[in-house]
Order: C-alpha cells, then sequence, then structure tokens
C-alpha cells in the first residue's frame, strides 16, 4: 500500500512551450502558492475490431489524450502573478515604460499584437511505499505546452484577492522517483526550483484602490464596490489533428473582459448610464508596498444591470456586469487599440 503526504505537495511552474520533458528549455521553475487546484488527463482508447475466432476483443489501444489545468490562489505581487499575467493580456514580454527613469514601470496591452505564452506545470506529491520499506517517492506529473483560456481575479469586501488561472496543454508526462535520499528526485535536468513568495497576498482592507467607475470625461461616479470579479476568456478551442496524440493547437479566439461587482451608489446616474448605452471605464489597483498593479478597462458598457427598486431605508445597491470594448489608448507616447491593459510599478 502507498499513500500521499498531503503536506508535501509542489506546485511549479515556468513559461516553456515544449511538449515533452526531453524538450524543456527553461532552467527555472518558480513554485506558486495556491489553494487548490483541478489537475487533470484523460484518454481516449480504441479497440480493435478485427475478428478472432473466439468473438472476443483482443486489443485496446490508446489513441488520444487531454490535459488540462486549473489553479486558485490569493494574489501576490511576485514572479508567479507576471507570468500569469502575461498569459491573461497574451503579451510575451512585459514592456518597459521609458517615461520612468528607474526602470521600476512596465505594462501590457491586449491589442498590441496577440501572443501565446506557453506553460509548463508540475506537480509534485511525496508518497509512502509501506510494501518497499516505507521508502518516499516523488510522484511527479507535468502539464506541457499550456495556453491559458480563462482567468480571473476577484475581490471580497473582507478577504484576499483571488485568481483562478485555467489552462489547456499540448503534453502530458508523470514518473515516479525514490526520494528515500534526494528530496529532488525526478526534477528535469538542468532545472532549479525558485521558492514560492513569502509576501503578504493583496487584501481587501488595505491593498486596493477602486474598482473606479468612471464616466466618458474621465470623472468618478462615486460607486463603492462591495464585491467584484473580472473575468477574462481567450475564445479558446483545441485543434486536434492527424499524427499528433493531444491537440495540435490550441487557438485563442475573440478576447472577451467582463466586470462582474455589486456596487452601492449615490443616485440614479447609473441608470441613466445603462439605459442609454453610454461610455464608462473601470481601474483598480492592487498596492502591498512591495509592488502594484494597475489594471484598467478604457472603455466598457453595462451589459446588464440587476437592480431592484430600492426599498425604504436601504440603499442603493445593484449587480452590475461590465463588458470591456477596444478603444485607442495612448501608453508611453504609443497608442494601443485594445480592451484592457494592466501597469506593474516596483516600489
Amino acid at each position: 500500500m502507498s499513500f500521499t503526504d498531503s503536506g508535501q505537495v509542489q506546485i511549479a511552474i515556468a513559461e516553456d512551450k515544449a511538449k515533452t520533458v526531453s524538450d524543456v528549455t527553461t532552467n527555472q521553475l518558480y513554485v506558486a502558492n495556491v489553494t487548490g487546484t483541478d489537475l487533470n488527463s484523460s484518454t481516449n482508447a480504441k479497440t480493435s475490431d478485427d475478428i478472432n475466432d473466439s468473438n472476443q476483443f483482443t486489443s485496446l489501444k490508446v489513441i488520444t489524450t487531454s490535459a488540462n489545468t486549473k489553479l486558485d490562489g490569493n494574489l501576490r505581487f511576485d514572479p508567479v502573478t507576471d507570468l500569469l499575467l502575461k498569459a491573461a493580456f497574451r503579451q510575451s514580454q512585459w514592456i518597459p515604460d521609458s517615461s520612468d527613469a528607474s526602470g521600476k514601470t512596465s505594462y501590457l496591452v491586449n491589442g498590441s499584437g496577440i501572443d501565446k505564452p506557453e506553460f509548463l506545470v508540475e506537480r509534485r506529491t511525496k508518497f509512502i511505499n509501506d510494501d518497499d520499506g516505507g521508502k518516499t517517492y516523488n510522484d511527479l506529473r507535468r502539464w506541457l505546452a499550456q495556453v491559458m483560456t480563462q482567468f480571473s481575479l476577484t475581490v471580497g469586501n473582507s478577504d484576499f484577492v483571488k485568481f483562478s488561472a485555467s489552462f489547456t496543454a499540448k503534453g502530458f508526462e508523470f514518473l515516479t522517483a525514490d526520494a528515500s535520499s534526494n528530496t529532488d528526485a525526478g526534477k528535469i535536468t538542468g532545472t532549479t526550483y525558485i521558492p514560492a513568495s513569502t509576501i503578504d497576498p493583496f487584501d481587501a482592507s488595505n491593498s486596493i484602490s477602486g474598482f473606479l467607475v468612471k464616466d466618458s470625461n474621465g470623472v468618478d461616479t462615486n460607486m463603492v464596490l462591495e464585491t467584484g470579479t473580472l473575468t477574462i476568456s481567450m475564445g479558446s478551442g483545441e485543434d486536434p489533428a492527424v499524427g499528433s496524440r493531444f491537440a495540435a493547437n490550441v487557438r485563442q479566439g475573440r478576447y472577451d473582459a467582463k466586470l462582474t461587482a455589486t456596487y452601492y451608489f449615490k443616485d440614479q446616474k447609473m441608470l441613466d448610464h445603462a439605459w442609454n448605452s453610454k461610455d464608462l471605464s473601470v481601474e483598480f489597483t492592487l498596492d502591498d508596498g512591495a509592488g502594484a498593479y494597475r489594471v484598467v478597462l478604457p472603455k466598457v458598457r453595462i451589459e446588464t444591470l440587476g437592480e431592484q427598486a430600492p426599498q425604504i431605508e436601504t440603499t442603493l445597491k445593484t449587480e452590475l456586469t461590465f463588458k470591456a470594448l477596444a478603444t485607442d489608448v495612448t501608453l508611453d507616447g504609443v497608442v494601443y487599440n485594445c480592451t484592457a491593459y494592466v501597469q506593474r510599478i516596483e516600489n
């Protein structure tokens, strides 16, 4: 019998396009702080239709496979968030802001060209084999050449800022390694693990500025956020192909960014914005002292408004869905037609 040690699970992530472990080129894997995972692989096996004398199937073989991952966690100002945001904004590199002589400001813009950063996600779980003298082993599973399909940030009024990131993989491998004398047994040759960040997550009490909703003139509408979730979907789909056990490609289609939120408000201006399809913008800043991310949806319109007429002695409160639309913005002297952008500011 074998059993896993629940205290010895490690999730690591790296940017790499390799579809097999033998082709991995990265030399660093970042250990991620996660609160939950949904890591899947599945197979599609077929029986042979050959006729035999006993009228029984004699062969079953795996033809195609599928693999995907979902990582949940509390958002931090750290390298793992930097990697996830690159995928969420479909950019291969953070763009330095030349107006900041200190070099501490950079940004990502959806709409400055579409890239598809691909990722390796590795889960290492330790287990003990009672039938082998109680030896410790590493159970290693790797999802390769993964493309992000959806990313979300959730802010509550009494919690940490949470993220959820979903990927579809173009490769999957697994192995078991004897870790009795080497805790890193089975790791990819030539790679090192960068320890997980010890920085506290962004929290709702003092790390957030916004979510500010502004009118077309840039004037704050003075709405107060209770809860909100920004969801970015890539319009992704798998392209199976002859000669490929996994999907040969994970395509990305229309970029869909939405903010679903509950707001308190002071007057009926928001009803006017909704009923008359007026342009608004949304922005928020996450700052923990070590650094900040400023996320901007430069043009949004209200897609759904779930207000009930306020009752006696109740506050004005409504559930809204803002849909981000493409518009021109100027960043560091360059005009981009974009749906969303994020600035990274190292303090």
